[in-house]
C-alpha cells in the first residue's frame, strides 16, 4: 500500500482509477483543502500530483469524476462542481472537461 497524498482524510474522495500507456496508475480525485480536482499519477519517481482546472465551485470542483486514457496516451477528464441553495441562493451544478495531451501538458 502507498501513500498517494500527505492529506489522506481530506483527499481521495470521489475517485477514478485508470492505467495509462506507461502502465502506471493515474487517480483523478477530489482534494477537499483546495475543493478541487486533484490528479494524481504514479512514475519512477513516486506520486506526482497536480490540480488540471485552476477554479472550484462554491463547494468544489472533482465530485464524480470519470477518466479514460486514449491509445495515444491522452488523458481526458470529466468533473462536476456544484453550488448550495442555502448559501448562495440557487442550485448549480457543473460539468468540466479537462485533457492532458500526450507531452503532459493540461488543457481546459
Amino acid at each position: 500500500m502507498e501513500l498517494v497524498d500527505s492529506a489522506p482524510l481530506e483527499s481521495g474522495h470521489f475517485c477514478n482509477i485508470q492505467i495509462d500507456r506507461d502502465n502506471e496508475p493515474i487517480i483523478a480525485h477530489y482534494h477537499a483543502p483546495t475543493k478541487n480536482l486533484m490528479i494524481s499519477k504514479h512514475s519512477a519517481q513516486g506520486w506526482q500530483s497536480s490540480f488540471p482546472i485552476p477554479e472550484s465551485g462554491e463547494y468544489g470542483l472533482g465530485y464524480w469524476p470519470s477518466m479514460d486514457v486514449a491509445a495515444d496516451g491522452t488523458v481526458r477528464v470529466f468533473s462536476s462542481s456544484w453550488y448550495n441553495k442555502e448559501t448562495s441562493g440557487y442550485y448549480d451544478l457543473n460539468l468540466y472537461r479537462t485533457e492532458r495531451s500526450p507531452s503532459g501538458q493540461w488543457n481546459n
